[in-house]
């Protein structure tokens, strides 16, 4: 199954550029990728990242997948 991190951030209404600043991007171009590659699977570290974001448990954001250490 595929990761649900475009679904959960637009139901929280934060923005792409949002969450790329929080991860460290300039821009938001680098997290769009991600959020349309529905066969991303994250490193550990920026899987937290983005739980802590959008406040949601890895296993909501990333159902069926493993997580990358």
């Amino acid at each position: 199954m595929a990761h649900r991190l475009e679904e959960i951030r637009k139901s929280k209404g934060i923005t792409q550029t949002h969450i790329a600043r929080q991860l460290g991007y300039k821009n938001s171009s680098y997290y769009s990728i991600i959020e349309k590659d529905k066969n991303f699977v994250p490193k550990l570290d920026m899987a937290y990242r983005l739980s802590e974001i959008l406040g949601e448990p890895l296993d909501v954001l990333f159902p069926n997948e493993k997580i990358l250490a």
